[in-house]
């Protein structure tokens, strides 16, 4: 079972205000969340083989395949202000 000044102390790392009442409810609380991972400790798992992933994919990336989706010269045809093989666009900066 936690103390209450344990729980005082964990309110001061986490930087809330907790009240004599919420110190005693939280310290029944948080010692039944600790004893039920004690009982956890308690499973063999020796036998268990370590993951660090859910499933057994190894390496699920696809390889990079260059295709062209379309060639410069229909964007440049489709574009609505053309110069030396250049799109024009409106300026973004202002000139004062």
């Amino acid at each position: 079972m936690l103390t209450l000044d344990q729980i005082e102390h964990l309110a001061k790392l986490a930087k809330i205000d907790v009240t004599e009442e919420e110190k005693a409810k939280y310290a029944d609380q948080i010692s039944s969340v600790l004893v039920y991972f004690q009982q956890l400790d308690e499973v063999d798992v020796s036998q268990v083989e370590a993951t660090d992933h859910i499933t057994a994919r190894q390496n699920i990336s696809r390889p990079d395949e260059v295709i062209e989706i379309c060639n410069s010269d229909s964007v440049l045809q489709a574009a609505p202000d053309v110069h030396d093989r250049h799109i024009r666009v409106k300026s973004v900066f202002s000139r004062e």
